[in-house]
């Protein structure tokens, strides 16, 4: 059954019959008006209203459905809107003339410079046959003073409204989203992917501490607006905010498209300027909305849409969050041109109903394969084709794997194959496809696959093919892309795959990969919200969370359970005497060393600055102590941590469930105790909770004032 995809156009906007009569109607009444000739009873020029009124709201109702507001329709609904007030001002033998100095400034905010030069002609026009010439000139001059000097300032502070009284929406919208722009940077319709970015946004909050985190999109006009936000202040956002940045961190942002993190904000009022009134925050970070394929380095258009985190603490961003917030943006920004490819894929099968249900169908698999068998499935009912295959790249091999294909062999399942001299390794090194009417004319690559491969698959008999690049998008920053797999796709006859077999299948299999790439993302999102950057082991919070999970379990199950707490001996002077970097080398060391001496099932994080944490599932005393001395004998042996300038000791402490507590709080409190009192007699040994005496122990903590720690 037919599938195509229909191609990008540019739709133009000519006058309609509609737009004509609005036009026809408001110029013969100001024609009227001008020569003299309306001079109908009161009345009767109420009446001239009616129809005016009827047009204004099919042109409104017709602004609704455009997914822009045009400075066409914007002329039209105001030549109308005037040509009502000129009917008032003659029924009112011109005595609320003055409503125009008050009106024409909202005009501009509302509808811009065009209209409203355009609509101050015809009212000149009108006021120079109407009264004097001398009073009409002074009017005009007065008229044109209010507009320009009032006329910006409201559409700068007040643009929010232009959106309510033009662009209304039927949709039900989030409380601060419903001053929704209309934006200019091909991303469609988006009202139905609202949901789908306020999540992203409550993700991302859960995962950095904040006190907002503000969404800019650009509209059409090049401004940046409010699309949505999320605060711990949310009546101080200016959430009907529209401007450009002319000056300070963000304006820097949108001109290099590069991310920012400010441990201090030194001007508040140029930099927070999404703030209605002053809110004492101190840091911020921000990351641009970006295709990271095409939008690398300097925009002369800047970025398409701005994600900002501020803090009420100074140094409150580090790296991982900026990694963090660069993967929710590009989140973001793949949700908001979902509509886009939506728009260019019509189905008229059962199979594939539209783009966006394939998509949700992906998204909904965060596992690769699942993700993989889908793309299959939907390429062989959507492509006529004899056989599929899809293949999944290792560059470190130079191998590929065949991952999923629809030939029933039990010998292709995740057969690996090297990429050399074969026609799959090729589309590899690049991210184009290869087209062949006959495929076994071939004569520089003498494999499809491999010889085995080919052989079972009976590629001698295979003619008209096309092999796609599964690309992923550079996450690194670089313009470059990377090359995950690819899918093969063959017919036995000599029929070339038409442009709109070939633009389904590379819109298909590109979903495909931003659905690999997102699944891959989220579990790098969600081991960086649990892990420390530096050691490579978990962190404080979900130490503590695991630990009252195993409390739990040991609980229920009556197992055992050690809790082990390292401090790095010294620590503080070897920063002192080498520098921090040559600290932060130890750290890491010592990560890789206490990973490398535990079980799958044991859980190391780093505590504190020098200090570490273990937690030991299934494991008494005398266990607790052989892994500790394992761990002792790996940094003596280490000879980053034990060289001629540098000897790294560890004062260890230990605790057991039950028998020293039974609770999260008080096992780390015994091992703590048990730390110490290695450290009081005299550092580099390990104590287990057990080992101190009565007298010790009933003290609890109060020598616990680390000098050196």
């Amino acid at each position: 059954m037919k599938k195509y995809i229909d191609s990008i156009t540019t739709k133009k906007f000519d006058l309609n019959i509609l737009d004509v009569i609005s036009v026809l109607l408001s110029l013969i009444i100001f024609g009227l008006i001008i020569f003299g000739q309306f001079n109908f009873p009161a009345f009767y020029q109420m009446l001239f209203i009616v129809p005016l009124l009827a047009v204004l709201f099919l042109e409104l109702k017709s602004e609704d459905k455009s997914s822009k507001i045009k400075i066409k329709n914007n002329i039209i609904v105001l030549l109308l809107i005037v040509t009502i007030l000129e009917i008032l001002l003659s029924v009112t033998v011109g005595k609320s003339f003055p409503v125009f100095y008050l009106l024409l400034p909202v005009f501009y905010a509302i509808f811009g410079l065009v209209p409203t030069v355009l609509s101050l002609v015809l009212i000149i026009a009108v006021q120079i046959v109407s009264i004097d010439l001398i009073p009409a000139i002074i009017s005009a001059a007065i008229l044109s003073f209010t507009i320009f000097l009032f006329g910006p300032v409201l559409r700068n502070s007040f643009s929010k409204y232009r959106y309510i009284f033009i662009k209304s929406t039927n949709h039900d919208l989030p409380d601060n989203t419903s001053n929704r722009p209309s934006f200019d940077i091909t991303l469609g319709n988006i009202d139905t992917y609202k949901s789908e970015v306020r999540d992203s946004l409550n993700f991302l909050g859960k995962l950095i501490e904040h006190n907002s985190i503000i969404l800019y999109l650009k509209d059409e006009d090049g401004l940046y607006e409010i699309f949505d936000y999320i605060s711990n202040t949310p009546d101080a956002i200016d959430s009907g905010q529209r401007l450009l940045f002319r000056s300070g961190y963000i304006n820097w942002l949108t001109k290099t498209n590069s991310p920012i993190i400010i441990d201090e904000i030194k001007n508040l009022k140029e930099n927070a300027v999404y703030y209605s009134k002053t809110v004492e925050i101190k840091s911020l970070m921000a990351v641009p909305l970006k295709n990271k394929l095409l939008d690398n380095g300097p925009n002369p258009d800047g970025a398409k849409g701005i994600l900002i985190l501020d803090n009420y603490n100074k140094k409150a961003f580090t790296e991982s969050d900026r990694e963090i917030a660069e993967l929710i943006a590009d989140k973001i920004y793949s949700t908001l041109v979902i509509e886009k490819l939506q728009k260019n894929v019509s189905d008229s099968g059962d199979e594939l109903t539209s783009l966006y249900d394939y998509i949700q169908k992906l998204e909904s698999n965060m596992d690769s394969e699942k993700i993989i068998k889908h793309l299959l499935d939907t390429l062989v009912s959507t492509i006529p084709n004899d056989m599929i295959s899809i293949t999944l790249n290792n560059p470190d091999t130079n191998e590929s794997t065949i991952k999923a294909t629809n030939i029933e062999n039990e010998y292709l399942n995740n057969k690996t194959f090297s990429n050399h001299n074969s026609l799959i390794g090729l589309v590899m090194q690049g991210d184009k496809s290869l087209s062949f009417m006959d495929i076994s004319d071939r004569s520089k690559f003498r494999t499809v696959f491999d010889r085995e491969i080919d052989f079972t698959v009976n590629v001698k008999n295979l003619k008209s093919t096309i092999i796609f690049p599964i690309v992923n998008q550079d996450e690194t920053g670089n313009n470059e892309s990377e090359v995950l797999g690819a899918v093969f796709v063959s017919r036995k006859r000599k029929t070339e795959f038409n442009e709109e077999q070939k633009n389904l299948s590379n819109v298909l299999i590109q979903q495909a990969a931003k659905a690999i790439t997102y699944s891959t993302n989220l579990r790098r999102i969600n081991e960086l919200a649990i892990k420390d950057g530096l050691s490579g082991l978990y962190n404080h919070r979900h130490f503590k969370e695991m630990l009252s999970n195993f409390v739990a379990r040991a609980l229920r199950y009556s197992e055992e359970l050690s809790v082990v707490i390292i401090d790095v001996d010294n620590f503080k002077k070897i920063n002192d005497d080498h520098g921090h970097q040559a600290g932060d080398v130890i750290i890491s060391e010592i990560g890789k060393l206490i990973a490398g001496s535990i079980r799958e099932i044991d859980i190391a994080a780093r505590y504190g600055g020098d200090e570490f944490a273990i937690v030991l599932p299934k494991t008494n005393e005398s266990g607790a102590l052989f892994v500790t001395e394992k761990l002792v004998k790996r940094i003596e042996a280490s000879k980053i941590l034990n060289s001629d300038k540098v000897n790294i000791t560890f004062s260890i402490g230990i605790s057991s469930f039950p028998k020293n507590a039974m609770t999260q709080d008080g096992l780390i409190e015994k091992a703590d105790i048990a730390l110490y009192e290695a450290k009081n007699r005299g550092k580099n040994q390990t104590i287990h909770f057990n080992d101190i005496d009565e007298a010790l122990k009933l003290s609890e903590h109060k020598n616990q004032t680390e000098s050196e720690h």
